[in-house]
């Protein structure tokens, strides 16, 4: 008797694992499937950003066209393809104001 109630207490033991390592190969498949998704939807997010980066057309600027234009901070450049950097035009005003209060005083 005691090897039938310690055999069906070990058949007992190995069902409820049994019925438990099922549950966990359920939940891990659909983790899975789940990332599979996610990773799927990232890969069209990512190829639709290529399509939209690609139909737009970055084209240099100049005086008659919008565009990407190169900062520069040089304050004697003659380019009409650069962008003055907002400490170029300081350099210049600090040297406007500085010769414009001389003049003024002399």
């Amino acid at each position: 008797a005691d090897a039938k109630t310690a055999a069906a207490g070990s058949a007992s033991t190995a069902s409820t694992k049994a019925t438990e390592a099922a549950g966990s190969a359920v939940s891990a498949s659909q983790s899975k499937s789940a990332a599979e998704a996610a990773a799927i939807r990232a890969k069209n997010s990512a190829k639709r950003a290529e399509d939209i980066a690609s139909a737009v057309a970055l084209e240099d600027a100049d005086t008659t066209r919008k565009g990407i234009v190169q900062l520069s901070s040089a304050t004697n450049s003659t380019s009409e393809t650069l962008a003055a950097t907002p400490k170029a035009v300081k350099v210049v005003m600090d040297e406007t104001n500085r010769k414009a209060h001389w003049t003024v005083r002399h």
